[in-house]
């Protein structure tokens, strides 16, 4: 593929979904590894949910349901005294490809396109 001398390997952080798609096109041309894209692109989808503090609970057995959509952990409160917090998994909107403009979707066909998992 001629991408122009505009890429040379796999960037540390993509800047834009032309970005990806580009390195996705010469892994599949084989003028970029595709183990190597794989990984970029499985970093960036791991980066698509993250925990955020819900409640303080009781007891640990008071959560709302099983990890991981749900997390318990306790902690220690501004009064120095031990909290059972509840965490809830979400969607992160600061993920590496929502920043981009993409979907965890679209990342996740980039993955099949290179063979990936």
């Amino acid at each position: 593929m001629n991408n122009g001398g505009s890429m040379r390997g796999i960037p540390k952080r993509f800047g834009t979904a032309r970005d990806v798609e580009i390195c996705v096109s010469m892994a599949e041309e084989g003028d970029l590894p595709k183990n190597g894209v794989i990984k970029k692109l499985q970093a960036m989808l791991a980066t698509g949910k993250v925990y955020q503090r819900d409640k303080v609970l009781e007891s640990i057995d008071d959560a709302d349901g099983p990890e991981p959509e749900y997390r318990v952990m306790e902690t220690e409160g501004q009064d120095g005294n031990t909290e059972i917090v509840q965490y809830r998994l979400e969607d992160n909107p600061a993920s590496a490809y929502a920043r981009i403009g993409l979907d965890a979707e679209t990342i996740r066909q980039y993955i099949d396109r290179l063979g990936g998992e």
